[in-house]
């Protein structure tokens, strides 16, 4: 996710907290604004009696003040000194421009495992929280796993890859030892093209709707819609839960948690979600997880279940060990090596879930690869035909782009080149692990995937970075599987998208079935591609994070851009791939158009084949009843669960 947006400083709703609070800081807001800018250009540091805290958060929603627009920590402390009932402040920095300010009368105990906020507080803190008991580990049946084995599973997941832009050109060791002696996607999608939704969906093989937060007063998942505010930089889903999913409903019910049940071995290393867990969740055995952290540095670190302080940072286990000289995709990879070299030697097969924050913003590459790519000539890569091209006939947020310019353009070229270096480290990691399986002599009894928690635009419909989107720069991802009955250098053909990942891996362990999960196994077409397909499309889902600028372009609001889509790859039914997807405001976010009539409102199709770029809308062209068969489709699986999800489209008769 872009800086903009990228922080486990936030917390579960704005402005929740007592209403004489509100009003005495809308009071403060209409003076302090006025001179905050003094105020921060004399506040060189905070005052003595404020205790900075770098790279955690320290509040709470229902704490919460307000928010404001700061350009540096400085400004923050100033606001706060200038607050009358301000003990405390949270910054978290933006890509450009003002970051934003969160000021408290009553802090919580530092949070956020790793993250480029900093905080300060006059105030003494409170104890950490008691960690949450853990949850029983499900009951399963007895397995009877069809390969005769349970295999061991590995699970690559990078952060912000791209498919469409190229990068596993970056990655020519991975090509060589997944995609040569494996198969390559070339259907495989995410469900929501953000992180925390999508990890928590990784996680739980359900869809978002699922896992989202109860919102206003609700009861269940996505009752309400969240706490908004309009016109403010942010305030959408980015201030409400992990990015509006609740993650008591992913820490509680995972895949994990059945893997283990069923006799794994199950280890966690790198990226969990970005609100990452302190201590260990249910269903691990090994716990070496972040919220994403930095590359280097005093953000590099990691929760930790063999630490005896819980936690570690990236320099402390270069000193105990020497692992990836401070640089956290190399310590994640030694990390992984080390647990993998330990368990493979034993009785019970082992899941590792291996998360790396590349190539995310900063994309900071290791400093033995910060001059590759220098002079190569990289822009046949981003510039694809819809770069810079504006999307006249899409909803409102894409509609208005302006053109890119010169800055914004340099940023993206540099930014390209950042991301292919990360990826060299994840290239090495990859490398070191399979390396490690075949020391082990465990090649054939082990799977390994390698994907994405999304994709990701450098300028494709003049959208400046980032991803968020229903098109295919966002959607489309990385796949590459290899392991026991898998042909090598195949193309798996079959759809498929992230919340198969859960039920795939159950299905290996021989408890086909088990778990609350809307995705489908797709081991049988793993094994038999030339069999039939178990669906033609992919359904994804996407709520607003607020308003947010990235290189100078804004390219997510809560008025235009919360959507749910369709994607049909093949021809079938239509006579070629189409895109259908629905768009509306984040306060009507379960697409109730009788309750809210007003709401924004707007739909896209594309013909795929004739415009794989998506930079036509022909939605006003299709007959009527494909309109509402489509609209039945995501109106169906909006409201799935279970073996309801991803049913075959009705259409009329006449049109079969």
């Amino acid at each position: 996710m872009g800086a903009a947006v990228q922080s486990s400083c936030f917390f579960s709703s704005l402005f929740m907290c007592p209403e004489h609070l509100k009003l005495l800081f809308l009071m403060w807001l209409s003076v302090a604004t006025a001179v905050l800018g003094v105020a921060a250009a004399r506040a060189d540091t905070c005052p003595a009696t404020f205790k900075v805290l770098p790279g955690v958060g320290i509040m709470d929603e229902p704490t919460t003040i307000g928010h404001v627009a700061v350009a540096s920590t400085a400004g923050c402390c100033a606001a706060c000194v200038s607050t009358p009932t301000c003990v405390a402040w949270t910054f978290h920095p933006a890509a450009t421009g003002n970051g934003t300010c969160y000021l408290t009368a009553h802090p919580v105990h530092p949070h956020g495992g790793g993250s480029n906020c900093t905080s300060g507080t006059s105030a003494q803190l409170p104890p950490p929280p008691s960690p949450p008991s853990p949850v029983p580990l499900p009951v399963v049946p007895t397995p009877k796993p069809p390969l005769g084995y349970q295999p061991n599973i590995i699970l690559f997941l990078t952060d912000d890859q791209d498919e469409i832009l190229g990068s596993r050109v970056a990655m020519p060791k991975s090509n060589a030892l997944l995609g040569k002696q494996g198969a390559t996607a070339s259907n495989w999608f995410i469900f929501t093209p953000v992180c925390c939704p999508s990890r928590a969906e990784y996680l739980t093989g359900r869809m978002f709707h699922r896992l989202r937060v109860n919102g206003v007063n609700g009861t269940y998942p996505g009752q309400n819609p969240p706490h908004i505010t309009f016109g403010a930089n942010g305030g959408g889903c980015m201030a409400n839960g992990c990015m509006c999913v609740n993650d008591t409903l992913v820490n509680s019910d995972s895949f994990p948690m059945y893997l283990k049940a069923a006799g794994y071995t199950v280890g966690m290393f790198g990226k969990h979600l970005n609100d990452c867990p302190s201590s260990m969740p249910s269903g691990f055995d090994r716990w070496f997880a972040n919220g994403g952290g930095d590359y280097t540095g005093a953000g590099c670190k990691f929760f930790d279940n063999e630490s005896p302080s819980g936690s570690i940072s990236c320099a402390e286990v270069q000193a105990q060990s020497g692992y990836g000289a401070g640089y956290e995709t190399s310590v994640i990879g030694n990390k992984s090596v080390e647990w993998i070299g330990s368990v493979g030697r034993g009785p019970k097969p082992f899941m590792a879930y291996i998360g790396v924050h590349a190539p995310h913003l900063p994309a900071t590459p290791a400093p033995w690869y910060a001059n590759a790519f220098t002079n190569a000539s990289l822009a046949l890569h981003y510039k694809t035909p819809n770069y810079n091209a504006l999307g006249v006939d899409h909803h409102w947020v894409v509609a208005q782009q302006a053109p890119l310019d010169e800055a914004q353009e340099s940023e993206i070229d540099g930014l390209f080149r950042d991301r292919w270096r990360t990826l060299l480290s994840h290239d090495d990691l990859i490398e070191a692990v399979i390396g490690e399986v075949q020391r082990l002599g465990l090649m054939d009894k082990t799977f390994f995937f390698a994907t994405s928690d999304h994709g990701y635009n450098l300028g494709q419909l003049r959208l400046a970075g980032n991803k968020l989107h229903p098109y295919d720069n966002c959607l489309k991802i990385p796949m590459q599987i290899r392991g026991p009955g898998i042909v090598p250098g195949s193309t798996f053909n079959h759809v498929g998208q992230n919340l198969d990942l859960a039920p795939t891996f159950l299905d290996m362990a021989g408890i086909k079935g088990a778990g609350d999960m809307d995705g489908q196994s797709l081991l049988g077409p793993l094994l038999n591609p030339s069999g039939p397909a178990i669906r033609n499309y992919t359904y994804h889902e996407y709520n607003s994070l607020g308003n947010y600028t990235v290189n100078k372009g804004l390219i997510d609001d809560p008025t235009s851009h919360t959507w749910r889509a369709v994607r049909f790859a093949h021809a079938e039914p239509f006579g070629h791939a189409l895109f259908y997807g629905e768009f509306t405001s984040l306060d009507n976010w379960n697409y109730d158009f009788e309750k809210n009539p007003g709401a924004y409102t707007f739909f896209e199709v594309f013909n795929l084949d004739a415009d794989p770029w998506q930079l036509h809308n022909i939605y006003a062209s299709i007959p009527p009843a494909v309109q509402q068969a489509l609209h039945d489709l995501v109106e169906t699986n909006f409201n799935c669960r279970r073996s309801t999800c991803l049913q075959p489209i009705a259409l009329p008769p006449a049109l079969l």
